[in-house]
């Protein structure tokens, strides 16, 4: 007798470390859940055997199908054997002869025993062994099982030891329950959120754009020399110059009246000299005349003088050769100018440099040294290098009505055959800023601009 035991004990002990053994190879949980359900009813020989969540107490897997009405009843008598038996207590039986006398309507609610009752009650009387399965190092486990037999065979005192033994190892091998998986499509567009958020932080070189004209390096500006009304211009934009040649005249009309005034003026000074010197030899108070008449005389003279050089101030001469530098030449015959008044320029055109009108939202960006990609309207295709040499500090409309500051840039090469005035599109890389930043910082500067921010 005590032969066949020993025999029938280690068969069940060989079954349930094949299980431990099954178990440890799996990682899903729902996998590992249903292989232990159906094993441990066939090592166990029980006619069903339900895998239950601990935390929130309901049937997770089953080796035998749990009916849609029987799964309330069911979850109810759970509940009541977790709360009369507990979770950590070891397996323990439930019957007609081993039922906890803690299970009273007052405790458990009417309701609640009466679906434990149904379940021991049916299948011709169940004999039900409660087992929860302690977790890792004492933890609390994460699974109970539920192992019914039908028809009152009863649960013997060894194999509640073999279940009391091999607890721990079925908690500690049964998976950590994964977090349900996502969809393919719903993958990707993580994934791609990922990569887009990624990317946003990769630093980029800022890139500044902006208008540019190419302009004159050294230019010489010539200015209004009198207060007066321009007659002629005598030259035309880009008209190569040299020195002395003429640029325009001045009307001389009211010059040569005042010279023919000054001329007068010096006349009567010097009738008068001659009267009181001629009084003087026998007049007392003609003698004393003769200093003043003398500094009248001089008066007069200089100020014929100023009014000559006055009249042939009135024709602009090049100082220098050049080329010339004249955006609206038919603004300026006829038009009245100030002494002082820049009318013109001259320059060398083989020795240019750039003028880039940088938004006053991105001058920020802009170092001096930062290389510069020059586009001309005139040559799209073709990018032309250079560099920022200046950075201007006065704050100015440009040709798009934008506020901007100046900023200068020379040739990285030879300077190309491309005369002052060439406009075109100049990029500037500037200091490293996040590509996100990169890419709406022109959109959001449009938006601060519409909505007055």
């Amino acid at each position: 007798m005590n032969e066949g035991r020993r025999e029938a004990g280690e068969f069940l002990l060989g079954r349930l470390l094949r299980l431990c053994t099954a178990l440890a190879g799996i990682r899903d949980a729902d996998k590992a859940g249903q292989l232990l359900a159906n094993r441990i009813g066939e090592v166990l020989a029980c006619e069903r055997a339900v895998l239950v969540s601990v935390p929130a107490l309901l049937p997770c897997q089953a080796s035998a199908g749990v009916k849609p009405a029987e799964r309330s009843v069911l979850a109810d008598a759970i509940r009541i054997a977790a709360g009369e038996l507990g979770l950590g207590n070891g397996p323990a039986r439930l019957g007609d002869s081993a039922r906890p006398a803690q299970v009273r309507s007052e405790v458990a609610g009417e309701a609640l025993a009466d679906a434990l009752q149904r379940v021991i009650a049916a299948q011709g009387g169940t004999q039900i062994l409660w087992w929860p399965l302690p977790g890792r190092d004492g933890e609390p486990g994460r699974h109970a099982l539920w192992l019914e037999r039908h028809r009152g065979r009863a649960w013997t005192d060894e194999e509640v030891l073999f279940a009391h033994r091999f607890g721990a190892m079925l908690g500690a091998l049964m998976p950590s329950p994964q977090p349900p998986r996502l969809g393919a499509r719903r993958r990707a567009l993580l994934a791609g959120l990922a990569v887009v958020l990624v990317a946003a932080l990769v630093p980029v070189p800022a890139a500044v754009t902006a208008p540019v004209q190419v302009v004159a390096a050294e230019p010489r500006h010539v200015f209004s020399a009198l207060d007066g009304v321009i007659a002629t211009l005598e030259v035309a934009p880009g008209q190569q110059v040299e020195p002395g040649d003429l640029l325009l005249r001045m009307d001389t009309r009211v010059l040569e009246k005042n010279v023919d005034e000054a001329r007068q003026s010096l006349a009567v000074a010097q009738a008068e000299l001659a009267r009181v010197r001629a009084a003087s030899h026998y007049d007392a108070s003609a003698r004393a005349r003769v200093a003043v008449t003398q500094i009248e005389l001089e008066r007069a003279q200089l100020e014929l003088d100023f009014q000559l050089a006055q009249l042939e101030r009135a024709e602009l001469r090049s100082e220098l050769s050049g080329q010339v530098l004249l955006e609206d030449p038919d603004r300026l015959p006829g038009a009245a100018v100030r002494m002082g008044e820049r009318l013109l320029s001259i320059a060398d055109t083989r020795v240019t440099r750039l003028r880039i009108m940088v938004p006053l939202a991105d001058f920020s960006l802009v170092d001096e040294g930062a290389p510069v990609q020059v586009t001309l309207d005139r040559s799209p295709l073709s990018a032309l290098s250079a560099q920022v040499v200046r950075r201007g500090y006065s704050v100015q409309l440009s040709d798009d009505q934008l506020p901007s500051i100046a900023v200068d840039a020379d040739w990285r090469a030879t300077p190309p055959a491309v005369l002052p005035g060439a406009r075109g599109t100049a990029r500037i890389t500037g200091e490293r800023i996040p590509l996100a930043q990169q890419l709406l910082r022109k959109p959001l500067q449009v938006l601060r601009r519409a909505w007055g921010l």
